[in-house]
């Protein structure tokens, strides 16, 4: 009679165990699906290739700068304050790094907003993330150029100076040399317009162009 019982009771057990797992949906981890993005990390390394630390050129539109952040274009910036301090108590020259953690964490701050505002971090390509972000960095109208690419490549889009979701997807599908090598012919025309228009621009153009080729 106790083994009957035993018996009894692991088959229950099993019936319940079975009952639980009926219609429960078995997922293979092969089978899910990766989303791919750019990493952040990557672009900013990338971007801190080009960009130097500290300059104040009095031909330079952007005025002072620091680690690509120009002073007449982001004068709300909280960094300046941490520079002007920093002035105050030490001579400071051309490509000067300041050495004050907190400041390296306000310009890892400021890019990381336009990633993340301007929808960059939805790129999926390494390479096109870091070149449009450069892009972005280096040149007041680098959204336009993007977008001006795109729709000479016959993606419809209307050509302004914003980043979006839109601009976002058509960069997912894009075949990628064609449109990096689009773009790099672009970005050549515009920083030799800049040079035709205002010739005192020229001390800066050969930075421009070394800047234009893929790291």
């Amino acid at each position: 009679m106790q083994k009957l019982w035993v018996l009894l009771c692991l088959f229950v057990l099993l019936y319940l165990s079975s009952y639980h797992t009926i219609g429960e949906e078995i997922i293979d981890p092969k089978e899910t699906i990766e989303v791919r993005r750019a990493d952040f990390n990557e672009s900013f390394k990338y971007l801190m290739i080009h960009e130097g630390f500290y300059s104040n050129h009095f031909i330079d539109k952007g005025g002072e700068t620091y680690m690509g952040i120009a002073r007449n274009l982001n004068k709300s910036w909280i960094g300046w304050e941490t520079i002007d301090e920093y002035k105050r108590h030490n001579h400071i020259k051309w490509n000067d790094s300041i050495p004050i953690e907190y400041l390296n964490w306000k310009v890892r701050e400021y890019y990381l907003s336009i990633w993340v505002d301007e929808d960059f971090y939805s790129i999926e390509d390494q390479d096109i993330a870091n070149y449009c972000i450069d892009l972005r960095i280096n040149c007041t109208w680098g959204s336009y150029i993007i977008k001006k690419t795109l729709v000479e490549m016959n993606y419809p889009l209307i050509v302004n100076n914003i980043m979006d979701s839109t601009t976002v997807k058509y960069l997912n599908c894009v075949p990628k040399w064609q449109f990096l090598c689009k773009l790099m012919e672009n970005r050549i025309d515009y920083y030799t317009g800049i040079v035709d228009r205002q010739d005192s621009q020229i001390i800066f153009l050969k930075h421009w162009v070394r800047r234009v080729k893929i790291n």
